[in-house]
């Protein structure tokens, strides 16, 4: 049966209803292998000796990403109780030098039912894309439980790639005195 999503609660991150078997240790892989193909997901930002702030990206390992999990079957106010923990997920703060910035709460609410809430902070998303990765989670998701291949494109850049072309356009020509209009800013 495929993974289907009902709309839960929705933030500035994301959050989603689930009805249905659902496989965690699957879904959780779907998030690893995520991790792995898009570099943005594993970035930090740290100070390196001269004190300039620099993007480092990380291996999965090192990143350490784990999704939180908690089950509130047979709790009488279990709906109160997940939005509460899925009010305290989406404000919790972010260390960009040591990361994730990339957060997921999967909350058990009875055999079927489920509340999945993910967050990502801005400096490495935006609405659009989070609406990518989620879909990509679930392809992931989806194909693991059906057996059959994944069905995403190799990707042919990484976020770092597209921002280190923005950087020259900016830094050429008439697009020139617009980089410096925002640095001055």
């Amino acid at each position: 049966m495929k993974l289907r999503l009902i709309t839960y609660y929705r933030h500035h991150s994301g959050g989603y209803g689930f009805r249905g078997e659902l496989d965690v240790a699957l879904l959780s892989s779907g998030f690893s292998r995520l991790i792995s193909r898009h570099e943005v997901l594993r970035t930090v930002f740290r100070e390196n000796g001269s004190g300039d702030v620099r993007q480092y990206i990380l291996s999965p390992e090192e990143l350490g990403f784990h999704m939180k999990e908690h089950d509130f079957r047979g709790d009488e106010d279990a709906q109160e109780q997940v939005k509460e923990e899925v009010r305290e997920f989406v404000n919790e703060s972010f260390d960009l030098a040591e990361g994730p910035l990339l957060r997921a709460l999967l909350c058990r609410l009875s055999e079927d039912r489920w509340v999945f809430a993910y967050v990502m902070h801005h400096i490495i998303s935006d609405g659009w894309s989070m609406e990518v990765l989620i879909g990509e989670v679930l392809e992931y998701y989806n194909s693991g439980k059906a057996g059959s291949p994944v069905q995403l494109q190799p990707l042919r850049i990484q976020y770092k790639d597209y921002a280190a072309w923005q950087q020259s356009v900016l830094s050429a020509g008439a697009q020139g005195a617009h980089a410096a209009y925002w640095q001055e800013v």
